[in-house]
């Protein structure tokens, strides 16, 4: 279990380091951090949990879409353009980031 919490502090640490000093992240190792970041709360929670999980969001999508169709897109598209405008902001598209 400590080694979990080495995982997580380290992720909290490069999150800090972004969020306070600007520290530049590049795509790689955001990428990285994310699967390290997925198999922590996939095996915190576990595979029937997960299941359980992703069970019970599907079907909340589907009533979603049936019953609030306008406010799913709306949804959808903030999502993205969320995505997109933090990429912009990190410079992870551009290769900025990776510049030293």
């Amino acid at each position: 279990m400590l080694t979990l919490s080495g995982v997580l502090k380290d992720i909290l640490l490069v999150v800090a380091s972004m969020a306070i000093f600007g520290d530049p992240v590049t795509g790689q190792q955001y990428m990285g951090y994310s699967v390290a970041l997925a198999g922590l709360v996939y095996y915190k929670l576990g595979a029937d949990k997960m299941q359980s999980l992703a069970t019970d969001a599907r079907l909340w999508i589907g009533e979603a879409r049936q019953t609030h169709p306008a406010r799913v897109k709306f949804l959808v598209l903030g999502a993205v353009a969320s995505v997109i405008l933090l990429g912009w902001w990190f410079g992870l598209g551009s290769g900025t980031a990776a510049r030293v």
